[in-house]
């Protein structure tokens, strides 16, 4: 997973991890990186960058449909939510 330089962070920044089918960002001083991974590992190297780092506090929101998606339909939804 490609590293973000410490300067492109900023007090108040946000890392938003989205699947592919999520609507493209298009506002300025957003940077969209590609990553080649499953969402859920990248999820996890995330959050250990953030526990990792003093400086940062993280406030973790989910879409609304996740309540939504059933475990037949979307197979490790329930270990997602958790």
């Amino acid at each position: 997973m490609p590293s973000v330089p410490a300067k492109n962070c900023s007090r108040g920044g946000r890392v938003v991890v989205a699947d592919s089918a999520h609507p493209a960002q298009s506002k300025s001083g957003i940077q969209t990186i590609g990553v080649g991974e499953d969402q859920i590992s990248v999820v996890h190297k995330v959050l250990d960058a953030i526990v990792e780092a003093r400086h940062v506090r993280a406030n973790v929101y989910t879409e609304s449909e996740l309540s939504f998606a059933e475990e037949n339909d979307t197979p490790e939804i329930e270990a997602y939510r958790g």
